[in-house]
């Protein structure tokens, strides 16, 4: 037998008791003013807090007769709450000292609430609470903080927030947008899936504002590469770092145009440092050689001016062009600087 129904039945029996001691005064019809008024201030003041209202002008017997039918309607709810195991919201349960343990709320509050202050569910306090009212879910509250796990306007989701809640989020994880970091309740960084299927990684400006990520990292589903892209407030690529096959890495820097205006990979034979015009020409390149390192540079269309390297007699070499034009020795543009043999 649990201890809220051992105490309605104690209540229930005391109160049999008090009606029955008032019918049977009332029947009786021996008991003067004065001693009625001792009678209910003994009784039915102390229980039921009601004889303050009581009027010197009033009949004894008719004050008694309300007494009694009183008692015998809230013995009546008991009654009926022990047979059905149902009670009617707001209740509490207290400690031996009076203390609220746990309230049951209705309304737009309903909900079970274990508090060290369970008769006021909105104020900061430390505990635990099942709600049910406007939002579903179970909080917990510790020292100006509150985790939340249940209903938001975004669907189910789990919060770690400050006092005032909702107001003042710090993480945030739900169903569709993932999970969350936010400054002032502002996002600056989500880890989630995008509109375009990708896992994505991104970081936020709290000065720029939260819908748009100033750098964003994360794998593609499409080719399952993974990537890192840099982008300024308006969503432009700055920067972009991602892989080719999954075998090489790439790194782009781009202008104002979506052509990379310098990039740094690997090719099939080391190294390539490459700098592109806005039409995506490569003017400039710096790789490896036979022998060493080799620098090229081109004209917008294309045709090699200056070639510098290392030959395979290990002499330092520099070739001007255009490469077009024949010369005097073979294999050499119209002007070259080749460097002294080793003695």
């Amino acid at each position: 037998m649990s201890a809220d129904y051992e105490a309605l039945l104690r209540q229930l029996q005391s109160l049999q008791t008090q009606v029955n001691d008032l019918q049977y005064q009332l029947q009786r019809n021996r008991i003067r003013r004065r001693s009625i008024r001792a009678v209910i201030g003994a009784t039915v003041v102390a229980l039921l807090c009601s004889w303050a209202a009581y009027s010197q002008t009033s009949e004894p017997e008719f004050t008694l007769m309300k007494q009694v039918a009183s008692l015998e309607t809230r013995m009546e709810t008991i009654e009926k709450q022990l047979a059905s195991g149902k009670f009617k919201a707001p209740f509490s349960v207290v400690d031996e000292k009076g203390a609220p343990i746990m309230s049951v709320f209705s309304g737009s509050n309903r909900g079970i609430y274990v508090l060290n202050d369970a008769t006021k569910p909105g104020v900061t306090a430390k505990g635990v609470s099942i709600e049910a009212g406007d939002q579903v879910g179970v909080r917990v509250r510790s020292d100006n903080q509150q985790a939340w796990m249940g209903s938001l306007q975004q669907g189910v989701a789990v919060y770690v927030a400050g006092g005032t809640g909702e107001d003042d989020i710090r993480t945030l994880m739900d169903y569709e947008g993932g999970f969350e970091v936010r400054r002032t309740n502002k996002r600056v960084a989500a880890l989630g899936v995008t509109a375009k299927n990708n896992i994505a990684l991104r970081f936020y400006s709290p000065t720029y504002g939260p819908t748009r990520p100033l750098v964003a990292m994360g794998v593609t589903t499409n080719d399952n590469h993974g990537g890192l892209d840099v982008t300024d407030p308006n969503g432009k690529l700055l920067t972009r770092i991602n892989s080719v096959g999954n075998k090489t890495g790439f790194v782009s820097v781009y202008p104002a145009a979506d052509t990379p205006s310098a990039s740094l990979q690997i090719n099939d034979t080391g190294g390539l440092l490459s700098v592109t015009d806005l039409h995506g020409t490569a003017i400039a390149s710096l790789s490896q050689g036979h022998a060493g390192g080799k620098l090229q540079l081109t004209d917008y269309s294309g045709e090699v001016m200056v070639l510098a390297g290392v030959t395979d007699n290990l002499h330092g070499s520099v070739f001007a062009g255009p490469e077009s034009m024949p010369s005097g020795a073979p294999g050499l543009p119209i002007s070259s600087i080749v460097g002294k043999p080793h003695e």
